[in-house]
């Protein structure tokens, strides 16, 4: 009887203690939110203080958004939207003129998604921890996604599906499980510029920028694809594409691949370095034609470039490149054909060219390439050298006018 009492007093105590104690209790508002087509907050105790078309969070929500009303914006105020996993953070459907702004996004399927909507802005949100993507546009044209941090999503950070004429710029996407940017299935004329894309995919899959399947005339400029990404950026069966002017470096495979394209795409201004894996390349063209590589400087990779079964009555263009310091500068597989090398400088590459191919052509007629080994001389003084370069390989095929000086372009 004695023990009970004592231990009916000790409990009474340590309740009086933290009675009066202060505890830290979590003031996160749970709940799903909607935004109604006439403007009106459901439900009516939601965080959020409406002023005009700016609705704006006053707290964190454990929860969703979905938004039926257009030409609104919605202003996160540094609050973190949180789910289970499950679901989408924030939900639009057939809008326009949408703003989202400064939220902190993290654990649903999918963070933001944008289904049939035009002419909205997606900035200045991180998104973290959702199984499909960070950000996901279907069907929605004329948008803008920028300055947001996308992180450790399990697949993409950017999705874009059936999306076109949309800007992304300005974007740090970093270790998402696929890419940084993925485009799939008819996305066009789409601009993706000044992104920073780290540690996206892993060496058996995945890229920075990522389009694959019938996505054509984007434009990837400018963008830093470096450090530890599966490949830097990546085309998959998409065609006249622009890559240009993006530094490419330290990937845990390659630089620019090209898989399964059938004409138009030009790479070009880049500079890939430093993309070691073993039997892997700065710029792979992969059962691809109509290819444009021109003025990239390409160094540091197992193969600089490599073109790899080409179909019969196809061909690539190589031009205006400085392919230095790799173990091989170009590789042309068996079954490529008909490829046009010419005006490219092969500088202290271990093996400079490796042809197995079938016509692939190392000079236009007049003019070839520059070899920093070649041994022939010039006593005519034209700047071409008077015995051809020979290549290694199978083909047994030469540069009949090689150049004296490395090219200028």
């Amino acid at each position: 009887m004695r023990r009970k009492i004592a231990y009916l007093m000790v409990v009474a105590l340590v309740a009086m203690v933290f009675s009066a104690v202060p505890m830290s209790v979590s003031a996160t508002w749970t709940g799903d939110v909607t935004i109604l087509s006439d403007g009106t907050v459901v439900p009516a105790d939601a965080p959020i203080h409406v002023n005009g078309m700016k609705y704006t969070l006053t707290d964190d929500i454990l929860g969703s958004i979905t938004i039926q009303m257009s030409s609104i914006t919605l202003d996160g105020a540094g609050h973190t939207l949180e789910g289970t996993g499950l679901g989408y953070g924030i939900f639009l459907f057939g809008l326009s003129g949408i703003t989202i702004k400064d939220f902190i996004v993290k654990n649903y399927d999918i963070g933001i998604i944008t289904v049939f909507c035009d002419t909205s802005t997606i900035k200045e949100n991180e998104v973290s921890d959702c199984y499909n993507a960070g950000i996901h546009l279907y069907g929605s044209n004329d948008n803008t996604i920028k300055e947001n941090k996308l992180h450790n999503n399990f697949w993409e950070g950017i999705w874009l599906e059936e999306s076109s004429n949309n800007i992304i710029k300005d974007n740090e996407a970093w270790k998402n499980g696929e890419a940084g940017i993925w485009l799939w299935y008819w996305c066009d004329n789409n601009v993706i510029k000044d992104n920073n894309l780290h540690e996206n995919g892993d060496p058996t899959w995945g890229a920075g920028v990522f389009l694959m399947y019938y996505c054509d005339n984007n434009l990837i400029r400018d963008n830093d694809a470096s450090n530890k990404n599966g490949v830097g950026i990546a085309l998959w069966g998409s065609d006249e594409n622009t890559v240009s002017e993006n530094t490419i470096s330290r990937n845990l495979v390659g630089g620019v691949y090209v898989y399964f394209c059938t004409g138009g795409n030009i790479i070009t201004k880049n500079t890939i370095s430093n993309n070691y894996a073993f039997g892997q390349n700065g710029i792979r063209l992969w059962s691809s034609s109509g290819t444009i590589v021109s003025q990239n400087t390409i160094s540091g990779s197992y193969g600089g470039l490599l073109i790899y079964k080409n179909p019969e009555g196809t061909s690539n263009l190589i031009t205006e490149n400085t392919i230095r310091n790799n173990y091989k500068g170009i590789q042309l597989s068996y079954d490529s054909y008909d490829n046009q090398i010419h005006h490219n400088n092969f500088m202290n590459n271990d093996i400079q060219a490796q042809d197995h191919g079938i016509g692939n052509l190392f000079d236009d007629g007049s003019e070839g390439n520059f070899w920093s080994d070649y041994k022939g001389k010039d006593n005519d003084k034209d700047g071409i050298g008077d015995t051809p370069y020979l290549t290694e390989g199978a083909a047994g095929s030469q540069d009949n006018c090689p150049l004296m000086k490395p090219w200028n372009w």
